[in-house]
Formats: C-alpha cells, structure tokens, sequence
C-alpha cells in the first residue's frame, strides 16, 4: 500500500483510534476495565488539547472551528499555523464531512452547502482526503493526469516533481526562513520536529 498511500499503517491506526474514542458500538463492546482506561486517556487527550486551544487563544492565536476548512484545530499566529491533534485532525474532519454528506443525501437535504460524498473519497477530487492521503508518487501521478495540483488549481509538473525529493520539514524550515528571515522563521517552523 505504501505505493500508493502515504503510510497507510498511521492512517489506519488514526482512524481506528477516532473509532475507539467516538463509536458507542466500541465502547459497547469493550470490557468494563478497557473501557475505563479508554474513557482515562480520551479525557486526558481532550483536556490537553482544550487547554492548548484555550492557551493559545488567550496568546493571541486563532483556532479554526469550521470543519469544512483546512485550518479545524489547528492554532494560528500570524501566517504560522500549527496542529497538535498528532495526526487526528484529517481523519477527524472526513469524519465530520462524510457523516453531514451521508445524512444531507439521506434526508435529501436541499440547503446542505458542505462537500459531497464524492468530492470527499474520490482521489481525483482536488483537496479530497483521499488525494491527501496518496503517496508522493502516487499523487504527482495524478497531478500529471490532471494536469491539476491538490488544490485543484494548474500543476507546475517541473515544480511538482522537485516537491517528491524534499523532506516536508525541511521545505517548511526554509519557507518560514525566507518569509520570515532567519532565527524567527527557524523557530516559527522548528515545532514539527518533535511532532507538531
């Protein structure tokens, strides 16, 4: 699978967690001391994170709330935005998305604005989770076949194709250099490396 996904492995085990923290079926299932320990871990894993919105809203951040956009729960200082929700922000949105798409299609809902079904799985789809979840490879393919680039607009091929050879922090070290010149754009960009 790693051909064609980006780790396929941390996709399914984000969504398997989501699974275990959100699914009344899981929980219904889990032994009494399992579940206890489960419901432990979420209420500390949602508290951290509350405080880490609420801390940096009372910074001066901003905190998406729309989980139609890119930017649900991810903290936002100036241009500089980051995600602390370790890899749960995206399978959480498609959730949200999939779950409005399936009920306004189901109630034939006709003031429903939000993204369809298949504008959210088919890999073809610019700014699907799909697509976003492509391998390198597997997504400059379709960039080529489209002749369109993630976010649907004209693919720079050449531009593209240098992209599948930079690791993603060190292109974001160098962007927020440049934006924002050295030492303050090397610290902007340093919390990815231990996992923000």
């Amino acid at each position: 699978l790693n051909i064609f996904m980006f780790s396929p492995r941390l996709v399914a085990s984000r969504v398997r967690l989501l699974n275990n923290m959100i699914n009344p079926v899981t929980w219904a299932k889990t032994p009494p001391a399992a579940r206890a320990q489960m419901l432990k871990d979420n209420v500390k894993f949602l508290a951290a994170t509350a405080a880490m919105i609420g801390l940096a809203k009372a910074a001066g951040g901003t905190v998406g709330t729309d989980p139609d956009k890119g930017d649900f729960l991810k903290i936002r200082f100036g241009k500089t935005t980051y995600d602390t929700l370790t890899g749960l922000q995206q399978p959480l949105r498609f959730m949200i998305n999939l779950t409005r798409a399936a009920n306004a299609r189901r109630t034939d809902d006709k003031t429903y604005q939000g993204k369809s079904i298949k504008s959210l799985i088919d890999p073809f789809e610019p700014g699907s989770f799909t697509r976003s979840k492509t391998s390198p490879l597997a997504g400059f393919g379709i960039t080529a076949a489209t002749g369109k680039n993630f976010l649907g607009q004209p693919a720079n091929l050449k531009k593209e194709a240098g992209e599948l050879i930079t690791p993603l922090p060190a292109k974001a070290v160098v962007e927020a250099m440049q934006a924002e010149g050295l030492l303050k754009g090397f610290l902007k960009a340093s919390p990815p490396f231990p996992g923000v």
